[in-house]
């Protein structure tokens, strides 16, 4: 009985962050700030200035050559919450850096095209690198 009480302890918080967020019987005004303190206990980062945001996520990309991967950023900062999708996605100077290797496919250019359509209009740095 212990354990499933410290089960349900564990939890209740979660819990609570659900309910609060999804509370539509509330008045909008009232509802928005919920809303704002639920996604600030689930995304801190989100609450400092998009400027501060963007250095914390590029800080978070790898260095030398960027093949796309879902296990690096940007990728991987995108498949964390809906919140920081839509930030990743807002944010140019993420995707402005990608490496491909000859012969990938046409897998890859679509890839690439979307990459690059998600930088838009900023600098690019691309890599192609060939087999020797």
């Amino acid at each position: 009985m212990g354990m499933m009480r410290h089960q349900l302890d564990r939890h209740a918080p979660a819990s609570n962050t659900r309910k609060a967020a999804s509370s539509s019987t509330a008045h909008p005004q009232t509802r928005s700030s919920r809303q704002r303190v639920t996604f600030s206990m689930i995304s801190p980062v989100l609450l400092l200035p998009p400027e501060i945001t963007s250095i914390i996520f590029g800080n978070c990309l790898p260095s030398g050559h960027r093949y796309p991967s879902p296990l690096n950023a940007p990728l991987l900062l995108t498949q964390i919450c809906r919140q920081w999708r839509e930030f990743c996605l807002d944010t140019p100077n993420l995707w402005s850096s990608i490496a491909m290797a000859d012969g990938c496919g046409a897998g890859c250019v679509q890839l690439l095209k979307q990459w690059l359509s998600r930088a838009r209009n900023r600098p690019l740095t691309i890599a192609i690198v060939l087999d020797a």
